[in-house]
């Protein structure tokens, strides 16, 4: 029994060594591309890609108040025009197969939530074989633009559409909107409580390979799918503390219908960050990042529609913090950078 129990710590520490190695080589080769990843994260519906969209100034990424985020996209910063382009990777026939089967293992499951969505999204897969299999067949493409307008339907397409969307395996945007944060990377990953298990285990390895952790946050207690993600940060780089690189953006701010529930609801939040995470009241910030694409003028249609037109949302914000909008910086991506980053990459 002794000799059994030597081996297996043998082999436990051989292991930890191998993951550690992993880690150290993935970071060197960071660090020679000079890049800094950043992951988006958080609970469906809870505002993901509108946070993305704000930081890059465009109402690109699907955001719509209904699950909308299929496959993850990543967002690399580049220097020139002609660098810019959208790469689209479907998923092999054998991805396709398993995501299918896990469908119908948690559409058979005890959680009626998460059953719904799966039955949901089977129908939908039963619906459009047709066009599903066109994106499964029709491999890699990489599309050149100058202009974020110009992939936005494609973007959509991919991402969002579930006609299309189910048979994709990740999207990568390549952009000169980000060039004011040069080698940031961001991960746009689809809800971390959607029930699929490539979901999850998504979340998980981008968390153990980030640089940074933006979660964003919809109420004010900590759900189930949250706490695990905690878990999953602290499994990664056991050199850097979780809350050296964590940031919790509490969103909606304009939705709140008094200073006071505001406060209530974000002073609830930094309590339970700092009892679950140790995460100092600095790290979690509210904001509104539907708020900054309308008041700045770059809510699309859609987004206009979910939330109001610049009156109402000056007049929301006003009302919950009592000062100007004008004045008021509702996405603080400065603030996020300057406390995310190392000190030698500050923005």
């Amino acid at each position: 029994m002794a000799t059994s129990a030597t081996s297996g710590n043998y082999s436990s520490a051989i292991n930890r060594a191998y993951r550690r190695t992993e880690q150290a080589e993935r970071q060197r080769q960071r660090l020679e591309k000079g890049e800094f990843r950043i992951a988006v994260v958080g609970l469906e519906k809870a505002g993901k890609s509108t946070f993305v969209n704000a930081w890059l100034g465009c109402d690109l990424l699907p955001a719509k108040s209904l699950r909308c985020t299929f496959t993850t996209t990543q967002i690399f910063s580049v220097k020139e025009e002609t660098e810019q382009r959208l790469e689209t990777q479907p998923k092999t026939n054998g991805e396709f197969s398993r995501l299918v089967a896990e469908l119908n293992t948690v559409a058979n499951g005890a959680d009626d939530t998460r059953a719904k969505n799966a039955k949901e999204d089977l129908a939908t897969i039963q619906q459009y074989q047709t066009t599903l299999k066109e994106v499964l067949d029709e491999g890699a493409r990489a599309k050149h633009f100058t202009n974020l307008e110009e992939i936005k339907d494609a973007l959509r397409k991919y991402v969002a559409d579930a006609r299309f969307a189910h048979a994709m395996h990740e999207a990568r945007l390549y952009t000169c909107r980000l060039a004011e944060a040069e080698g940031i990377v961001f991960y746009d990953v689809p809800g971390l409580d959607s029930g699929l298990a490539k979901h999850i285990e998504e979340s998980r390895d981008m968390l153990h390979s980030c640089d940074a952790v933006i979660l964003i946050q919809r109420y004010p207690d900590l759900r189930g799918a949250e706490k695990d993600l905690i878990k999953f940060a602290r499994e990664g780089d056991r050199h850097i503390r979780l809350e050296d690189k964590m940031f919790v953006f509490f969103g909606r701010m304009d939705s709140f219908a008094t200073r006071e529930a505001f406060q209530r609801d974000f002073q609830h939040a930094v309590q339970a960050w700092r009892e679950e995470a140790n995460l100092p009241p600095s790290r979690i910030i509210g904001g509104s990042a539907g708020a900054h694409l309308v008041l700045h003028g770059m809510a699309e249609s859609e987004t206009l529609k979910d939330l109001g037109d610049q009156q109402k949302i000056a007049a929301d914000l006003r009302r919950v913090t009592g000062e100007n909008t004008a004045e008021l910086d509702v996405l603080k991506t400065s603030l996020v950078l300057m406390r995310l980053k190392p000190p030698s990459t500050i923005i």
